[in-house]
């Protein structure tokens, strides 16, 4: 069982979306591991022996029931101003003189995607930032290339608070090659407010274009989850958010059994 959410821009809600899924498939006794092939992030969780990963991957990794592993979050790249960035892979600083570096990473994440499978029933993955970013697709190896390497069917995610969410969706799957748009299989769209019904005339009309399912709209809600790009650069997050991170996901947990089709996003899973 797999899926990969991926999103119409940074922030659209893959990380909860993919956070929910991992508590819905715990709850009911599946063990399942959250993965995201490579995230940039000014944020990061620090684990005790000091090695680091994506902040939002620790919460799935709550979510799931499980402890945090930089595995999870393969390749971490933090923003460190005047135009550096930190490369950590597998939660350690890492430097290659490689010519092939970004494909050597890539390998590296991509064996630790199979050693986390191994033990797992179900992997749930994320995206990063846009799939579908043209001056980047030829390089990008936290998308469409993940989704490819792990066989992942492919749900896309758009936020409507921030508007164009249908622009969004059709213009994200139609720039994708064709057979990565195989691999879609539904949209959801993120962080409504309002009547649902409003939202019927423009849903058909992306079904009808893209010939995907609509899997449910989430509502907009107040919560205090973590951004991962929030706070100044190297700033760490600790277990102590832990408890309220999982109360505000078992909300949106049993929020999204209302207002997605987790059975239809459950199938998809086990069709792969």
């Amino acid at each position: 069982m797999k899926v990969m959410f991926l999103g119409t821009s940074s922030g659209a809600g893959k990380s909860v979306l993919t956070s929910i899924v991992c508590r819905h498939l715990h709850r009911d006794g599946v063990k399942v591991t959250p993965y995201k092939s490579l995230n940039m992030s000014r944020r990061s969780y620090v684990l005790p022996d000091g090695r680091e990963m994506g902040v939002a991957q620790a919460l799935q990794a709550w979510a799931s029931g499980i402890d945090p592993d930089p595995r999870m979050n393969s390749i971490l790249l933090k923003p460190q101003g005047a135009g550096k960035v930190l490369t950590l892979v597998g939660g350690t600083p890492w430097a290659s003189d490689s010519p092939d570096r970004r494909e050597e990473m890539f390998q590296m994440a991509m064996r630790h995607y199979h050693s986390l499978r191994e033990g797992s029933e179900a992997m749930v993955l994320e995206g990063s930032g846009s799939p579908v970013e043209l001056n980047l697709m030829a390089q990008d190896i936290g998308n469409l290339r993940t989704a490819r390497a792990t066989g992942s069917p492919v749900i896309l995610v758009g936020d409507i608070s921030r508007g164009g969410v249908f622009a969004g969706l059709l213009g994200t799957h139609a720039l994708m090659p064709k057979e990565d748009q195989a691999r879609v299989k539904g949209f959801i769209i993120n962080r409504f407010l309002g009547d649902a019904s409003l939202l019927e005339s423009g849903i058909r009309r992306l079904e009808k274009e893209t010939g995907l399912p609509h899997l449910g709209t989430m509502p907009l809600l107040d919560l205090n989850l973590p951004e991962e790009d929030a706070g100044g650069t190297g700033d760490h997050l600790s277990n102590e958010a832990r408890e309220p991170w999982l109360r505000d996901i078992d909300l949106l947990t049993d929020v999204a059994a209302e207002n997605l089709d987790m059975d239809a996003i459950m199938r998809i899973m086990k069709g792969c």
